[in-house]
């Protein structure tokens, strides 16, 4: 299971939420969170 599928089924539980994962020393965030975290 890929780390963007992970992220999708966080995000249909609970979905007012930013969903920010950490893959080494870099933290990615994916979809309509991105432009959140852009904007921020």
């Amino acid at each position: 299971m890929s780390v963007v599928n992970i992220v999708k089924n966080v995000k249909d539980v609970h979905k007012q939420s930013v969903i920010l994962v950490k893959i080494g020393t870099f933290v990615n965030v994916f979809g309509k969170d991105a432009y959140i975290i852009s904007y921020l």
